[in-house]
């Protein structure tokens, strides 16, 4: 398949302690529950114009052309208990739902780093968005900074 460069920006969120709400709910009523919420992301996302990257068992992946549609997602996933990470930059883009790039793995790397509740994106996103009143903007501590590589800050919705 053809590859096409893309400027877009990435939003991934994933549910952070699986296996902790799986001993709780039993594995099969987790498995829904994380099925039901990225069903929920997806009709969301598409809603804004977002389209989902290919499929990944443990995450909800979408890439957006507009970064304040795609962090309005993020925080949406993030008030429902997902760890979410957001970056932007040039993609390379399949003719399928598949998306390669630094934007990409930084985005991975954000979500797997994160905590449940806030989103994480870097500086570059940061510095592109224009937020609403009522989200609280946060610099990273230095050890999550050390950990992804670069500057990175969290973002809380007070609404």
């Amino acid at each position: 398949m053809p590859l096409t460069k893309q400027l877009a920006t990435v939003v991934v969120a994933r549910c952070r302690d699986f296996e902790h709400t799986a001993s709780h709910l039993g594995a099969e009523a987790a498995v829904a529950q994380l099925a039901d919420l990225r069903l929920d992301l997806l009709a969301a996302a598409e809603t804004n114009g977002g389209l989902q990257l290919a499929a990944d068992p443990m995450c909800a992946n979408f890439r957006f052309a507009n970064p304040d549609e795609a962090v309005d997602l993020a925080l949406y996933a993030a008030s429902n208990g997902l760890v979410v990470g957001v970056d932007c930059g040039e993609l390379h883009v399949d003719e399928g739902l598949d998306a390669w790039g630094l934007a990409v793995a930084r985005a991975i790397e954000l979500a797997a780093t994160g905590q449940p509740g806030e989103v994480a994106c870097s500086n570059e996103l940061l510095q592109q968005l224009k937020l609403p009143d009522g989200i609280g903007v946060f610099r990273a501590p230095e050890a999550r900074e050390a950990l992804v590589g670069h500057a990175t800050h969290m973002l809380r919705d007070y609404r």
